[in-house]
């Protein structure tokens, strides 16, 4: 008898299935790492643990014990999922506060029950960028940027003389300055502290400092330099002071390269 009873138990064995947290969460990872540079591995664990948290089905699927009719729908919701994420449908991950809010799963997806939206939101944030990741990349970017405008009074090569008389690349000094002047304070303070739901109140900080890096790269050196940024960027600050500052240690640094100009 007990034989019998495993016997029956293995055939209802069935081959594993993708699951929705997987769909969902292989969605939400390839459209965060259009917005930024992505862990991709640990991201997707993340993402896992807290879908699955979410979906007790989602184990069925992936154990292979989900039944026929329920695996069918599952797989018309999947490839719904992985037409979406073909596309770069990405707003409800990295688009807009308004269009994350908005966001949610494939119509076809509503066969799975009424945890598809909760799940759907799991993915969204727990593969949002940490607002400490935000301040670095902030920061990153706008030394990219300055490096670039440095390098153009070089006509495309900064002297190593000048390299090693300051102690660093324009990049890495930019870095190093705006340290004390914001990264700092943005980290430990959690000036860009991630909403957690779409039911939060938006973080305007973070959400200015998510526009604002969108088109970054179009800002002249110019206004840069002289801390003349738009309304979105200006706003990405907590006080105008800390915008002072920054501009200020980046005109410095262009000033500190520009002596060893041609």
């Amino acid at each position: 008898m007990w034989i019998l009873g495993l016997t029956g138990l293995m055939s209802c064995q069935g081959e594993p299935a993708r699951s929705y947290c997987e769909s969902v969460c292989d969605w939400a990872v390839t459209c965060q790492g259009t917005e930024r540079e992505v862990d991709a591995t640990s991201l997707s664990a993340e993402c896992l643990a807290q879908t699955q948290a979410s979906d007790g089905s989602c184990a069925k699927a992936e154990e292979g014990t989900i039944d026929p009719a329920s695996r069918k729908l599952l797989q018309t919701c999947t490839t719904a999922v992985d037409a979406a994420a073909g596309a770069e449908q990405c707003e409800g991950f990295v688009g807009s506060i308004d269009e994350i809010k908005a966001a949610t799963a494939p119509t076809e997806c509503a066969t799975q029950g009424t945890d598809a939206i909760a799940t759907f939101d799991a993915a969204v944030y727990s593969t949002s960028e940490t607002g400490e990741q935000l301040c670095q990349r902030f920061t990153d970017t706008f030394c990219h940027r300055t490096e670039e405008c440095i390098i153009g009074d070089f006509a495309g090569d900064v002297p190593q003389e000048a390299i090693d008389a300051l102690g660093g690349t324009p990049f890495e000094l930019c870095v190093q300055r705006l340290d004390p002047q914001f990264t700092g304070a943005c980290k430990s303070d959690d000036f860009y502290a991630a909403e957690t739901s779409r039911t939060a109140e938006p973080n305007a900080p973070r959400q200015f400092a998510r526009e604002c890096l969108r088109d970054f790269s179009t800002i002249s050196c110019t206004d840069l330099f002289a801390g003349d940024l738009s309304e979105t960027c200006a706003g990405a600050f907590t006080t105008p002071d800390q915008a002072l500052a920054v501009a200020t240690a980046m005109y410095g640094l262009s000033q500190d390269f520009a002596q060893y100009a041609p």
